[in-house]
């Protein structure tokens, strides 16, 4: 048996994936290098020094190379599934240097994924659908270990029902973003019985997930009340979830934070995302006492969130928190120090629509706590070229993704950032709906030397040789304009 198929046999083994990657390294082929890279990037700590450099080739190789792997599979046609932006590389997601999930319909999915299964260790798909998917045996389904439904339209707990009958008995990471769950897609997830036998001919309903089978639970956007919630949290079933994101769905009422928080099940998190149900704020400190707090990763907060309800979450700095995303939590950033308190040393931080400001920014920014950050999202937080100066002078130097756009920043603040040494590691950039950044702006950025992006957005620009430029310098698929 060929080291690929060993792989394809053996997703979990990273030993046989560097194995490959020697082979194809010794070709000079650059997927070998994606491999080796991707499996190191996840057993490297995100605080090691060696951490920003190495995330940032591996988006370096993808950008540059992704299509190319992905062989000659034919994109999606756009149709109906318009609005959801599939990418001309199918949305793919890669782990450890294979392809772990990829976009395609329903028409294509038998034919991709045999394609596909045969040649990458591939997990599962995201699966861009209307208001339906077919009631009809999916065999390949046996083998998905991840599946994302992306709807275009309404979709709800029936159509969610109909997918997960196709029986998925590997399936650990589901994403249902976007689906209009409530209380009978909440049953379904744990196992209860739905009426939905009652309206639907020939409802079949899923077989039930084993206790722990699932690992990782999006819901964003799913519809999702206090109701679903509390079912959910009650669930033998989710016991050993790693990561739950509930974040915009509807959720107001303290007791279903203090379900969360006595739930038995519940203790392996380490990624929670509740932003968005602003009603939550104000009953934050129900979760203060939780045994899951200290060993949270990631943690993703209301935009009513204050900064007395963080320092009652986290009376002490946390040692494990290193991803925060706080956007539009305005009220929170009226007293920075409070996030700064939250944790020992963040990776990534989210500020967006918090308005913050240069005062603000200014007393973030030389913090030790943000000394480490690799992802930093600033967009609509109210800074002008001053918090640029005070970034490259006294904030996080190893930035792989920056985004900056819609703020007051000028040509002199991009000049700045064009300057700057931590640009270097910078894959990542959005500069969008700045309004004062001209063409002086962008052109010093092209004669930065060290400036490699991935992916640059530079939002509306009326000038054509400009942009014609811009995409000469740093690639026509980095550059997204409009």
């Amino acid at each position: 048996m060929s080291v690929l198929k060993r792989i394809c046999a053996e997703p979990a083994n990273l030993e046989l994936r560097l194995v490959y990657a020697d082979q194809l390294s010794e070709r000079g082929d650059p997927r070998g290098t994606f491999i080796a890279q991707q499996c190191q990037l996840s057993r490297t700590d995100r605080l090691d020094e060696a951490y920003a450099p190495l995330f940032a080739s591996t988006r370096r190789l993808e950008a540059k190379h992704a299509a190319t792997w992905l062989g000659d599979l034919t994109p999606p046609e756009p149709g109906d599934f318009s609005r959801l932006g599939v990418s001309s590389t199918f949305n793919a997601v890669f782990k450890n240097g294979f392809l772990y999930r990829i976009a395609t319909t329903e028409e294509d999915l038998a034919s991709r994924w045999k394609t596909l299964s045969e040649r990458e260790p591939i997990a599962g798909v995201e699966l861009l659908v209307g208001e339906s998917v077919d009631a009809v045996e999916r065999p390949e389904a046996a083998g998905f270990r991840a599946l994302k439904l992306s709807p275009d339209r309404w979709f709800t707990a029936n159509s969610v029902g109909t997918a997960l009958a196709w029986g998925m008995p590997l399936l650990e990471d589901l994403d249902l973003s976007g689906c209009d769950l409530g209380p009978t897609g909440a049953r379904l997830l744990v196992n209860l019985e739905t009426d939905l036998g009652d309206s639907f001919d020939g409802w079949k309903a899923p077989p039930p997930f084993r206790n722990g089978q699932l690992k990782h639970l999006v819901l964003h956007g799913s519809g999702l009340h206090d109701e679903g919630a509390l079912l959910l949290f009650g669930a033998e079933s989710l016991v050993g979830l790693r990561t739950l994101t509930l974040s915009q769905c509807r959720l107001t009422q303290a007791a279903t934070l203090d379900a969360l928080k006595r739930s038995p099940h519940l203790m392996g998190l380490i990624s929670v995302s509740l932003s968005g149900n602003k009603e939550l704020g104000g009953h934050f400190t129900q979760l203060a006492g939780w045994d899951a707090l200290p060993k949270l990763e990631r943690l993703a907060l209301p935009q009513t969130v204050t900064a007395s309800d963080v320092r009652a979450l986290f009376p002490t700095p946390s040692k494990a928190l290193r991803e925060f995303d706080l956007t539009s939590a305005k009220a929170l950033l009226t007293a920075p120090a409070a996030v700064l308190a939250l944790a020992e040393a963040f990776t990534s931080l989210d500020l967006g629509l918090t308005a913050v400001g240069d005062d603000g920014w200014a007393e973030l920014m030389p913090a030790p706590a943000l000394r480490r950050l690799v992802e930093l999202h600033a967009n609509g937080c109210s800074l002008s070229d001053d918090a640029i100066e005070v970034l490259t002078t006294k904030g996080p130097s190893r930035l792989v993704t920056l985004d900056l756009s819609s703020n007051k920043l000028t040509d002199a603040g991009v000049t700045m950032l064009a300057e700057w040494p931590g640009l270097e590691h910078v894959t990542h950039l959005r500069l969008g709906n700045n309004r004062k950044v001209t063409a002086a702006g962008y052109r010093a950025l092209m004669k930065a030397e060290s400036f490699t992006p991935a992916m640059l957005d530079v939002g509306k620009v009326s000038d054509a040789k400009l942009l014609a430029a811009l995409k000469e310098r740093f690639g026509p698929t980095a550059v997204i304009a409009g």
